[in-house]
């Protein structure tokens, strides 16, 4: 029970857009599995980043509790603190909690078609025989399909701040 209210606790603090250098910061230390320093880091941009700017916003994403900062020698390394798959599932996650705050249940029809490519949902006869397994079966189908439509969008919206913070992109 500890344990997932931990997560929970976590999934909430998750912020639902990075800044375009967060993006590659976090990609970057992603994409290896060594400790790396700020000078490890600037040197892998390549295009020239100034040192103070990426130790600052390494230090943001430490406080943001995206990284982990340790100690090692004189310099500090970073690391994230959770993979990319689990980062995107607590955006998404943030977004749908979001959506429902705001729209409450009247808004799942739409979510609904919009994860439909914009087909509006057609009802149709219960395929498991009672309405009440019909309901719960549709209410875990549309949970995953938001998922992954959250997860899709969350995805182009990070590759999109790649690409811009990227030379000629």
């Amino acid at each position: 029970m500890a344990e997932e209210q931990t997560e929970q606790t976590d999934l909430r603090r998750a912020p639902r857009v990075l800044g375009a250098l967060e993006a590659r910061l976090m990609n970057l230390l992603w994409g290896t599995p060594d400790r790396l320093s700020v000078q490890d880091i600037c040197d892998r941009l390549d295009d020239g980043h100034n040192y103070k700017t990426v130790m600052t916003v390494l230090n943001r994403l430490v406080e943001k509790e995206l990284l982990v900062r340790e100690l090692d020698g004189r310099a500090y390394r970073y690391r994230p603190q959770m993979d990319r798959a689990a980062f995107l599932r607590s955006v998404a996650d943030s977004l749908v909690r979001s959506y429902e705050d705001a729209y409450g249940s009247e808004g799942r029809p739409y979510l609904q078609e919009a994860v439909n490519g914009g087909e509006p949902h057609a009802p149709h006869a219960a395929p498991f025989g009672h309405p009440a397994r019909a309901r719960q079966a549709g209410a875990s189908l549309l949970a995953l399909l938001l998922g992954v439509l959250l997860a899709l969008i969350v995805t182009r919206a990070v590759e999109s701040m790649e690409k811009r913070s990227l030379p000629g992109g």
